[in-house]
């Protein structure tokens, strides 16, 4: 059976389905022994599936700023163009 640090090599071909029949064997034995791998293993997949999801609404438009808020910001911007420098730097 592979090691844990052996699982964590073969973590990323193993989701690209890159293993060779032995290797994702031992992968999947080991996977089914190893509650810690196994809680990794699922960390990985939701990670993927949240970045996946992430550049789905990537093309969402976001919501306006308030005046009051953009006001502000230009106004900070102005005002460190006055005095050269930036926002908590002297």
């Amino acid at each position: 059976m592979i090691t844990c640090t052996q699982f964590d090599d073969l973590l990323c071909d193993s989701i690209a389905s890159d293993l060779p029949a032995d290797a994702r064997a031992e992968f999947d034995g080991h996977l089914a022994a190893c509650p810690p791998c196994l809680a990794v293993f699922k960390n990985y997949l939701r990670a993927r599936q949240m970045a996946s999801a992430a550049f789905d609404r990537a093309d969402d438009a976001a919501p306006p700023l308030p005046e009051a808020t953009v006001l502000a910001v230009m106004k900070a911007v102005r005002e460190r163009g006055s005095t050269g420098t930036t926002a908590g730097v002297a």
